[in-house]
């Protein structure tokens, strides 16, 4: 078994643990390598007290099976859903090379030139475009991302594009349906929103995701997200960001 510096662990013999990459709220993001390409890819795997959170465990899924039905360039890759030898859901993406658009962004309002000459305003602007195709495409499948910001999209080193972090995502009149895992398949239930509207998790501050009945980053929520009105959530939520 291999464990990352916060606790966070795998067992899979398709997988060897590189490096851990990031953490977040509900889980945690390791550099692994598949065992028979030797592909290096990220691997997702929840925290081990969010694993004690049904809805937490709900959104886990959720946020793997919205990745999987979008397939967009723009759109991180979703590779595969599984558990490991402990029956711990994780599931296994793109690993993307590069910075996150609010630390370019962040970059360039400090005055940093070479990042100001890599990203001139007609650079910023393609970047722009391709969020809108991601959403776009998105929207046409009913998924609204609902947590877009600058540092959910990751720009790569040769100008790729992706918006990341589907974990808020919600599919517009999905019926509820109870999440499953088989052994070593791909999962095919999908949840609604009424599954996820509660969080043992809450973080409230700049710039970062708030869990509960209120989900998404406060300074990028459209009123009717903000105020809580779930049932008016749709494209134009995304847009308002």
């Amino acid at each position: 078994m291999s464990f990352d510096e916060h606790g966070n662990s795998i067992e899979h013999p398709d997988f060897r643990v590189k490096e851990h990459l990031a953490s977040g709220g509900m889980g945690a993001v390791l550099e692994v390598e598949e065992a028979t390409t030797l592909r290096p890819v990220a691997l997702k795997v929840m925290h081990p007290n969010a694993l004690q959170s049904e809805e937490a465990r709900g959104r886990f899924m959720l946020e793997a099976q919205v990745m999987a039905r979008l397939e967009h360039p723009n759109i991180v890759p979703m590779h595969v859903l599984k558990k490991d030898a402990e029956g711990k859901p994780f599931y296994t993406m793109k690993k993307v090379v590069g910075r996150d658009l609010q630390q370019i962004i962040a970059a360039i309002r400090k005055g940093h030139i070479r990042t100001a000459e890599d990203f001139p305003l007609a650079r910023l602007l393609q970047i722009f475009q391709k969020i809108c195709d991601a959403i776009g495409y998105a929207h046409s499948k009913g998924v609204v991302h609902r947590d877009l910001k600058p540092a959910n999209v990751m720009v790569g080193e040769f100008g790729e594009v992706l918006v990341m972090d589907w974990g808020l995502a919600k599919i517009i009149g999905q019926d509820e349906v109870e999440p499953s895992i088989e052994d070593s398949t791909d999962i095919t239930a999908e949840l609604s929103e009424s599954q996820l509207a509660n969080s043992d998790l809450l973080d409230v501050g700049a710039g970062l995701t708030m869990d509960g009945a209120l989900m998404g980053t406060p300074q990028y929520m459209a009123p009717e997200q903000a105020e809580g009105r779930v049932n008016e959530i749709d494209g134009r939520t995304d847009v308002w960001a």
